[in-house]
């Protein structure tokens, strides 16, 4: 039988509201993470700091993602959409429409084979995708979960929560 092995790696502190969605860049080195604060942060995964915030939205930061490239980043609120320079912070794009969106509550290994689900009790629960048997959850968010996502080679699940914090989870399936 299957189970998970995790721990925690690190704490990133910086934004003054909830933490609502995180990505990884394409590389895995940057992390983006929007806010319930209006704004976007930057941070470098392995000096486990922030490099930029990005400001611009007038409403908690719905959406972020990254191109291919990593070069821009693409952010949504309730009132439109902004594209980023990733490097200078510019915007390319202020804001224009958009249609609904909603927090990524959930996220897939890139292998496939765990399913991360970010749950309102401030854990995050993980399912062995080849058995579809749920493992122990995570624990260590003092508010609900928001948000989740696997590092490009999905060794790392970030987890973003109401607790302004966002937390790097090392994650594995062991036998």
């Amino acid at each position: 039988m299957k189970r998970s092995s995790s721990k925690e790696l690190a704490v990133l502190k910086g934004h003054t509201g909830g933490v609502g969605p995180i990505v990884f860049s394409p590389d895995g080195r940057v992390l983006a993470s929007g806010s319930f604060d209006k704004t976007i942060k930057l941070w470098d995964v392995n000096a486990r700091k922030e490099l930029a915030t990005f400001k611009g939205h007038r409403s908690d930061v719905w959406t972020v993602e990254f191109d291919s490239d990593g070069k821009t980043l693409y952010s949504s609120c309730r009132d439109g959409n902004i594209s980023w320079e990733v490097k200078t912070g510019k915007v390319l794009r202020g804001m224009s429409e958009f249609e609904s969106t909603r927090l990524p509550r959930s996220s897939l290994s890139p292998e496939s084979n765990l399913l991360a689900r970010a749950l309102f009790d401030k854990t995050i629960e993980l399912k062995d995708m080849l058995t579809g048997k749920w493992l122990s959850p995570l624990k260590g968010h003092t508010d609900v979960v928001n948000s989740v996502a696997f590092s490009p080679d999905g060794k790392t699940l970030a987890s973003g929560s109401d607790d302004k914090t966002i937390k790097l989870w090392e994650v594995s399936l062991k036998k």
